[in-house]
């Protein structure tokens, strides 16, 4: 499905589909836009291509652009910040975030209320005791910590519950001593 719109008279250009030059087309309105000296320009960039190209000398994909060193001749300063340096500095950004990614939908909770429910538990048990923190949500030993909770995050008197279960059910401690009359 490849549809192309293209609004030369100031507007915004779309391209979708496969090998159709969407990022040459994009580093190229960037170029044009970076020569406003006083426009920042901000590029959001999940793959990784405009950061690439901001290095000196670099320049990626089948028609290489350094777009880097175009903006440093137009005197405008590349600064590529990664996602691991973007710090959530509140819970409630991060629940946001969590919601409108597919980390639920690949778990088969579809429905919105379910996803935001599921968001609210969640991001509640990371904030209560779990030792969690935002600025170690990047962390892979904190995804597999809240991926292990799948079926609901850990209860702190689980195991002593569980313990307790099992020595009444072979008899010992039973959980009331009849007495009284007829004991």
């Amino acid at each position: 499905m490849a549809a192309r719109r293209l609004d030369l008279g100031g507007g915004v250009g779309h391209q979708v589909g496969r090998a159709r030059g969407k990022s040459v087309l994009a580093k190229m309105i960037l170029l044009a836009y970076a020569r406003y000296p006083k426009m920042a320009l901000l590029v959001i960039d999940p793959q990784g291509e405009f950061a690439r190209d901001m290095e000196k000398g670099g320049g990626s994909g089948e028609f290489t652009l350094p777009v880097g060193d175009v903006l440093r001749k137009q005197d405008k300063a590349p600064f590529v910040m990664t996602v691991r340096k973007l710090v959530l500095h509140r819970w409630d950004l991060f629940r946001q975030i969590l919601a409108e990614s597919r980390f639920f939908r690949e778990l088969q909770i579809m429905t919105q209320n379910k996803v935001d429910l599921a968001c609210d538990q969640l991001t509640e048990a990371m904030k209560k005791g779990s030792g969690i923190t935002l600025a170690s949500l990047h962390e892979k030993t904190v995804f597999d910590k809240v991926w292990q909770w799948r079926r609901g995050p850990p209860r702190p008197h689980a195991r002593r519950a569980r313990a307790r279960s099992s020595r009444e059910r072979r008899g010992r401690d039973p959980p009331c001593a009849a007495s009284g009359a007829g004991a």
